[in-house]
């Protein structure tokens, strides 16, 4: 699998090119060697499953925190069709991220969603409307979550269309930040 069409995605909602992007950043910046891996709001898996087919990352364990149970089926197909190591350690969590409770995390990686709700119009439906906008606070608190839940020199990468995210201000180290195709890739180092 490689291409976006390649993946099985639900009918309400269509990745952009921002996931693989995001995963070709991840790919040449990240000096992850082991550890335990989370994907923050994975969607139908598309950064995980482009790690895995296309990059030197070597997992062994990784979780997926998903609030829309309606990607379940597709983040779960996509995970078994890849070509993965025998022993990787797959697991699913379908809650909200703030509520999520583990810790040890050497490498978190998130694509949130792209608007805030006060900056564009609501989507007619509700799974749609929690893939495209979210809180500017809850945004907020999804950092600060992330820099609890990983370990000391633990890497965290996220992508997002604003270009004003101070790594300091999160308590991070700013390992690298591009602009690529209208959106800002982030690379922070836990402190």
């Amino acid at each position: 699998m490689s291409l976006k069409d390649d993946y099985l995605q639900p009918d309400f909602y269509r990745f952009n090119e921002d996931s693989v992007n995001l995963a070709k950043f991840m790919t040449s910046h990240s000096s992850y060697k082991s550890g335990r891996v989370l994907e923050v709001g994975p969607g139908c898996g598309i950064i995980t499953c482009e790690l895995i087919a296309h990059s030197h990352l070597n997992f062994k364990d990784i979780l997926f925190v998903e609030r829309e149970v309606g990607f379940k089926e597709s983040l779960e197909s996509n995970m078994s069709r890849l070509k993965t190591p025998n022993n990787l350690n797959v697991q699913y969590f379908y809650e909200d991220f703030l509520s999520f409770r583990a810790d040890g995390f050497s490498l978190i990686y998130f694509n949130p969603p792209y608007f805030f709700t006060t900056e564009s119009r609501p989507s007619p439906d509700i799974r749609k409307e929690g893939c495209r906008r979210m809180a500017r606070e809850d945004f907020i608190s999804w950092l600060k979550h992330v820099h609890s839940l990983l370990n000391t020199g633990g890497e965290f990468f996220f992508c997002h269309r604003l270009n004003d995210w101070t790594a300091k201000a999160f308590g991070f180290t700013e390992v690298e930040v591009e602009e690529r195709a209208g959106a800002t890739f982030y690379d922070w180092k836990k402190n």
